[in-house]
Formats: structure tokens, C-alpha cells, sequence
């Protein structure tokens, strides 16, 4: 397969190698489409995806997956349990747990030292750089 990239008019396909894996990844976001958009973009470059739709969801996955996950990506601004909420549970789980958070706006996230970010809106490159570059480092 080849990961894509959508730029807004026609699929067009570029291969884009060097961001691939095999690891698995959860995203928690409350918008839908774009919870599905991510998961099957970053799904097409061969991670195993795993998604959830409020923060509470994404620490109970997390509990009940954390030998498989390499990484987590969190919204800031979600129902039940915020993205900043669930980062500091996941972090009493597992302290060195891979955490990326998207948000719209980044002052919300001041409490928490230097996370790692990306603001949205974002393209599937920009995203699949970032997780390839978390993973590694």
C-alpha cells in the first residue's frame, strides 16, 4: 500500500516511505470525521490504529492496550474527560507514555511543560512526520 495524501480536491497518491510503521497508534478526538480521516490516513501508511471519541474512552483503551500502544495522540478540547485530563491520567499509568495533543489553540496546554503539539488544521503530512519523529525518538 501507499500512504496517501488528500489535497482537498482528488486523492493523489504519494509514497511517503519514510513515514511508515508498523506500530500502534490511538487517537482520541470528539469530531468524527476527522477522528476517521486521521485513523484511516495514518491506518494506509500501516499502523494499527486504535480510536476513541472522548478522553475517558482513550484512558480505558489505553489501560486495557498499553503493551501494544507506541503512541497516543489526544484532542485538547473533548467531552468526559478533556484531552489534559487524560494525558495526566495515562501519565500516572505508564510515566513514559508517547503523547502528541492537537488542538485548535495551545494556552490550555501551559500546564504541562513542553508537550509535544500540532495545531490544527494540519495535513496528513505534517502529522505522519511528527508521529514517525515521536516514534523514533
Amino acid at each position: 500500500m501507499i500512504c496517501i495524501e488528500w489535497n482537498g480536491e482528488n486523492s493523489m497518491t504519494k509514497n511517503y516511505d519514510a513515514y511508515r510503521g508498523n506500530e500502534t497508534i490511538l487517537i482520541a478526538d470528539d469530531e468524527r470525521e476527522l477522528l476517521d480521516l486521521m485513523g484511516y490516513i495514518i491506518s494506509q501508511c500501516g499502523y494499527n490504529v486504535i480510536t476513541a471519541n472522548d478522553g475517558q474512552s482513550a484512558v480505558e483503551l489505553y489501560r486495557k492496550n498499553i503493551s501494544d500502544i507506541t503512541l497516543i495522540i489526544l484532542d485538547v478540547n473533548m467531552p468526559n474527560k478533556d484531552g489534559i485530563a487524560a494525558y495526566s491520567e495515562i501519565k500516572l499509568i505508564n510515566p513514559d507514555a508517547n503523547i502528541i495533543f492537537t488542538s485548535g489553540a495551545v494556552k490550555q496546554l501551559a500546564t504541562i511543560g513542553n508537550p509535544t503539539i500540532i495545531l490544527k488544521p494540519f495535513t496528513p503530512i505534517e502529522i505522519l512526520k511528527l508521529i514517525r519523529k515521536s516514534i523514533d525518538s
